[in-house]
């Protein structure tokens, strides 16, 4: 992203200055701008509480969705979460997997499009109890991923197919089947975002 960015500026005869603050500095990196001759800020992580509310130059959050900060939309240059999704899951009834679920934290805007667009697709290619197929956690760790899968595996013994809204779950999942000897991946497949 940095390398595209930065020739789109040479480009247009501007030059691309690359910061990596620690989130404490953010604020203060920030506020000296104001200061200087910079047209605006490009950022490339999650905390938008980091930028002051009140910074009168553009800002453009990667990867992020558009999310008030301090009452602020700030612009975004994101994937579309609800159609990537949506088109995830369209693959996955196409491939026969009828016994679908779908397991998220739903903790942030991207997270809640993302797990909108699994159930709108289940939703159109006629999946029974749609909203019953939907697990949520607070925080995916390992532990309460386990739990999830226990209660998933309780309640529809013939999942064959687990859409989460992160990959950092299917990462828990994995660890979690291994330990318990699931067939995970293998009778049950997974997908990540």
């Amino acid at each position: 992203m940095i390398a595209g960015a930065a020739q789109e500026a040479f480009a247009q005869g501007y030059m691309l200055s690359v910061f990596r603050p620690n989130l404490n500095g953010v604020g203060h990196l920030m506020n000296s701008l104001l200061d200087s001759d910079c047209l605006g800020v490009l950022g490339t992580f999650y905390q938008f509480d980091s930028f002051p509310a009140d910074i009168a130059k553009p800002v453009i959050c990667l990867d992020s969705g558009i999310e008030p900060g301090r009452g602020r939309q700030r612009h975004s240059v994101t994937c579309d979460n609800y159609g990537a999704a949506y088109e995830m899951m369209e693959k996955i009834l196409a491939a026969g997997k009828k016994n679908a679920v779908m397991l998220g934290i739903e903790s942030s805007p991207n997270r809640r499009c993302r797990m909108r667009g699994f159930a709108d697709a289940m939703t159109k290619y006629g999946v029974n109890d749609v909203e019953k197929r939907k697990y949520l956690m607070h925080h995916g760790s390992k532990h309460e991923v386990k739990l999830a899968l226990q209660k998933i595996l309780r309640q529809r013994p013939e999942v064959d197919f687990i859409a989460t809204d992160s990959d950092d779950i299917v990462l828990q999942i994995m660890k979690v089947c291994k330990s318990e000897n699931i067939d995970c991946p293998g009778r049950i497949k997974l997908t990540g975002f």
